[in-house]
């Protein structure tokens, strides 16, 4: 992942997260006017089959793949219907209930009340849109820890979507109605403002669900609730991966429905809320099944592959089905086009707007080649299809089978950027993610290094793999070691393996987990050599997937493949600021003088130290 900020150092780089779209919209009814939305429509099931739910896997993998998660997952069971701005809320399946919503101490809409109370959730009277829709997920209890509680995450209600909101009602558990809660701990002082709510306004993050009895292991919960998510407008200051653009007619709806928070095997439930500058997301991998109606004139982006589809008058509906994977968001737009390429039975395809179909047709070959490289280095990529889109105001983001850009890079991709294969460098990286974070999952709350600092060096050895060892240098010269010398002169030293939350801004974390950790782990190579290192990142790879990987998984596949005690190594790079930076400064070219030099860092770790 890549976000947006703007670094006033040596050099400016842009940094972005996540994405944006949208619809036409049409005017919006006056006022206090509440009409009604039309409900979500299910397409018929058959009885469950788990089968089904892996269609899109590769069949090369299906079965192995099958054996590795069956019985483990929980599986998602989602229909909602998607609505511009001019649909109200009213009645119906999917929509909200009628009755009074509760209000705050100071006044301000509770975002999630109670469902033992029948309330109706408020919703903007002029929303950019509205998603309504039902949830079932069947919970499987795969954590080795008896459990007394469920919490689900709702991330519209982060206060930096401004205008989004998320309620749910109509919650069971096991068929008993339910009083959702908040949880113990819904506003963590460390976060940042624009991740903590308000005094008093209980605009919950995440709620808590408590179970009637605790559940074992591998025991069984199925929660059922009815949600109401209204997307915000795309502002330009605002972050993108949740909004509707009016000015492509596309939307982003990266976190659109209830989803279960992360659960880490060495802390438990996550359940504080995410940095302003982090991923917002940590899951666990989960099947979705989920059935989608929305306006004919869209093309809609999902995970996994379409196994139904029809037509109601002006909407469409299409039956949706993911495989093992930790999200379903959707990208929609009116006006992509998009070019494919097979690489190896899986269909990588670039979405774009029409005037940029040639930066669409680059970015596609630097996708497909990668995926590529990362398969032969990393281990397979086990499912059919994987999505490059252009959305605006995005620099970069991944997804499961799906990573996003900005739209703004397509004009000419070549030369977009901070330096010289930049945007190449960009999707390489997010690309990565499929591996790091996407197959192989880990707590980025905690130690986000373990995919940012890792997806970040796997772009480098992309340009080794294609360009060889010079142009790999480069990239780490000015991508990587250029960025955290400069944190060192103008500022302090970091831990890379720190909360994100910790960090004081956006440009510390971003130096520190990407570039310095992926420095980190250049040095690594280094140290244990290429054999050992490729074989380490392969073992982890195979180990992990589908788990949730914490420091230690990593290390000790490396010090299993290398046969070394990695444990000053790992607290040199990641764990102390015991680094230091050898600059080598030369005069311009055509410059008789040094008055502006051109610097060269090399990060070296210095000898470890006890404390």
């Amino acid at each position: 992942m890549v976000r947006r900020g703007t670094i006033h150092l040596w050099v400016a780089v842009s940094l972005v997260l996540l994405i944006g779209y949208g619809v036409v919209m049409t005017p919006s009814p006056p006022t206090g006017v509440v009409a009604e939305i039309p409900p979500a429509t299910p397409i018929q099931r058959p009885a469950s089959d788990d089968s089904l739910l892996y269609e899109a896997i590769s069949p090369a993998y299906r079965d192995d793949v099958m054996v590795t998660t069956g019985n483990r997952l929980s599986r998602y069971t989602i229909t909602a219907a998607l609505h511009d701005g001019s649909s109200p809320v009213g009645s119906g399946a999917g929509a909200t209930p009628e009755g009074e919503f509760p209000s705050s101490t100071n006044g301000t809409p509770i975002a999630t009340p109670l469902a033992v109370t029948g309330a109706t959730p408020m919703v903007p009277s002029h929303p950019a849109g509205t998603i309504t829709g039902t949830e079932e997920v069947r919970f499987v209890n795969d954590t080795g820890a008896t459990l007394n509680e469920l919490y689900f995450r709702l991330s519209p209600n982060l206060r930096q979507y401004a205008g989004a909101r998320m309620v749910i009602h109509d919650v069971t558990v096991d068929g008993m109605a339910t009083a959702v809660e908040p949880p113990p701990l819904y506003a963590n002082p460390a976060a940042t403002p624009e991740t903590t709510p308000d005094a008093g306004s209980r605009d919950l993050l995440l709620v808590r669900l408590p179970l009637r009895e605790p559940l074992p292991a591998r025991g069984g919960a199925t929660v059922r609730l009815a949600f109401t998510t209204t997307v915000p407008l795309l502002t330009e200051e605002g972050p993108g991966e949740f909004a509707f653009d009016p000015d492509t007619g596309s939307w982003a709806l990266a976190h659109w429905f209830p989803i279960l928070a992360g659960y880490d095997p060495s802390s438990g439930w996550e359940i504080a809320p995410p940095a302003a500058w982090g991923d917002p997301t940590f899951s666990n991998t989960a099947l979705f099944d989920v059935t989608l109606t929305a306006p004919n004139d869209l093309v809609l982006v999902t995970p996994g592959i379409a196994i139904e589809a029809g037509a109601q008058g002006d909407q469409q509906v299409g039956r949706f089905v993911s495989g093992p994977v930790r999200d379903f968001p959707v990208v929609a737009g009116a006006d992509l086009v998009s070019v494919s390429q097979d690489v190896n039975g899986t269909v990588v395809t670039s979405y774009s707007y029409p005037e940029d179909a040639a930066g669409g047709s680059q970015i596609l070959e630097w996708a497909t080649q990668a995926l590529a490289t990362f398969s032969d280095l990393f281990g397979p990529y086990p499912y059919t299809s994987l999505d490059v889109v252009a959305v605006p105001n995005v620099p970069g983001l991944e997804f499961p089978q799906m990573i996003v850009i900005d739209a703004a890079f397509y004009a000419d991709p070549v030369m977009a950027g901070s330096r010289p294969g930049a945007i190449e460098f960009l999707v390489a990286h997010e690309i990565a993610h499929q591996w790091w974070y996407g197959l192989v999952g880990s707590n980025p709350y905690r130690h986000a290094y373990i995919d940012e600092g890792l997806a970040e060096y796997s772009a480098v050895l992309y340009f080794e793999d294609r360009y060889g060892v010079e142009a790999a240098e480069e990239q780490l010269d000015a991508g990587l070691r250029l960025r955290y010398a400069t944190m060192l002169l103008t500022d302090e030293d970091r831990v890379v393996d720190q909360p994100t939350v910790d960090f004081p801004d956006l440009v510390s974390y971003f130096t520190t987990v990407y570039r310095k950790g992926g420095l980190g782990f250049s040095a690594l190579r280094q140290e244990i050599g290429d054999d050992a290192f490729f074989a380490g990142l392969r073992t982890y790879a195979a180990s992990m997937r589908f788990g949730v990987a914490g420091p230690d998984d990593l290390r000790s596949a490396f010090e299993a493949a290398s046969g070394d005690d990695l444990s000053d190594f790992w607290r040199v790079w990641f764990e102390t600021t015991s680094g230091r930076v050898e600059i080598i400064v030369r005069p311009s070219a055509g410059t008789p003088m040094v008055s502006t030099p051109e610097a060269t860092p090399v990060a070296i770790a210095a000898p470890f130290q006890s404390p």
